[in-house]
């Protein structure tokens, strides 16, 4: 932040400038949200785009009904390569660099321990951390309702083979407990709030939580201890098998369906091709529609703020004459404070664009770093960041 909203003690200039800035901030605001208001919900060129390789698809299983079975798996099969490549592109996407957050190495489990300490420990570095999980599990929830609708279908067609006798050996089972895992854990990433406050938090708190639950088994009694113990270790044992099956099945089923459907796939090569772009532009599609919502709603919230939480309070301060002479200096400044809260909540996030060649334009929103780079700014937000949901 500008280093004059510093100055003390607070006087006129102070609330002018950030009435100018707020007022120039809710211009932009405004243009920027009437602009996303006009444009279609989805751009016509995007439907149309999403619609030829699925209408081709409905019309091969139309004119070509004796492979009907074969492109129904060859759609399971297209899921499942699909999350397969979005996932691995999640995982290893470069991270921007951050100047003040510690690096953390999943890949060793005791240094990564140790950093999350380290992070609990250091105020703006947990801050950081919680502020990224947010954004993160936030901006996961259009990509998490694309794949529910994906694998709810797959448990449709899996439905099916079941209705018509269809032998599709082991596979039926196995993929429809999966489609039917990924479509909870897929739903709950999206309607559940809860988790996109909690999770990065829990993450933090899990050293405490570890030592808690040491420090409890500790007294009870020997019988008690080898009890508990033993049921927390088969717990863990479940839940980490269920955890590294839900990971690494997808890709493990890939190759399986891949080298056990070789002959069918390079004989349909075309239509395999077909119906695995069609699918991905369906995933773009719901990004597309829902990115556009969510920052709808983040300018909606942000236009809310700079109206009646800045300006308008500034406005009511700056027309009385006698507000700066007859008001205390405490509660000069505790306005002050407030406001500038409320302006610095205003500018939390950035939105910027990604789109697949001009088309499907996809927005996503950034944590502003500027604001934590200023010692007071981070003090103003550090409680924020902590308590409050991005949505």
């Amino acid at each position: 932040m500008n280093e004059s909203l510093k100055v003390t003690p607070i006087n006129r200039e102070n609330f002018q400038y950030i009435r100018d800035k707020s007022g120039q901030d809710l211009e932009n605001a405004q243009k920027e949200y009437a602009s996303l208001k006009k444009e279609h919900i989805i751009p016509y060129t995007d439907v149309i785009s999403t619609a030829l390789p699925n209408i081709a698809i409905v019309l091969l299983i139309l004119f070509d009904p004796k492979n009907l079975y074969i492109y129904l798996i060859f759609w399971i099969i297209a899921s499942l390569i699909l999350l397969m490549c979005r996932s691995t592109r999640s995982i290893f996407r470069k991270p921007p660099k951050l100047a003040d957050a510690p690096k953390i190495d999943i890949r060793n489990p005791d240094e990564f321990m140790k950093h999350l300490t380290e992070i609990s420990k250091d105020k703006k570095g947990k801050t950081l951390f919680l502020a990224f999980g947010k954004m993160f599990l936030t901006n996961l929830k259009p990509f998490a309702i694309a794949f529910s609708f994906i694998y709810f279908l797959n448990m449709v067609i899996l439905l099916y083979f079941y209705v018509t006798n269809f032998d599709f050996g082991v596979y039926t089972i196995i993929i429809f407990i999966l489609s039917l895992a990924l479509f909870i854990i897929f739903g709950l990433m999206w309607h559940f709030k809860n988790y996109a406050k909690d999770f990065p938090e829990s993450l933090l708190n899990m050293e405490t939580s570890l030592k808690n639950v040491r420090d409890e088994l500790n007294a009870q009694s020997r019988f008690k201890r080898f009890i508990y113990k033993n049921f927390i270790t088969v717990f863990g044992i479940i839940v980490l098998i269920t955890v590294l099956t839900l990971i690494f099945s997808p890709f493990i089923l890939t190759v399986l369906l891949l080298i056990h459907f070789e002959i069918q796939i390079s004989t349909h090569f075309l239509q395999f091709f077909v119906i695995l772009i069609g699918q991905y532009l369906i995933v773009l599609v719901f990004e597309v529609y829902l990115t556009r919502y969510y920052v709808l709603k983040w300018l909606d919230s942000k236009i809310f703020i700079l109206k009646s939480n800045v300006i308008t309070p500034i406005d009511a301060i700056l027309s009385n004459p006698t507000f700066f002479t007859e008001t205390n200096l405490e509660e000069i400044q505790l306005k002050f404070k407030l406001i500038r809260f409320h302006y610095l909540k205003s500018m939390l996030y950035l939105i910027v664009k990604i789109d697949l060649f001009g088309f499907f334009v996809r927005r996503l929103l950034l944590v502003n770093l500027n604001l934590i780079q200023n010692d007071e700014d981070f003090k103003i937000l550090e409680e924020y960041f902590e308590k409050e949901l991005i949505f």
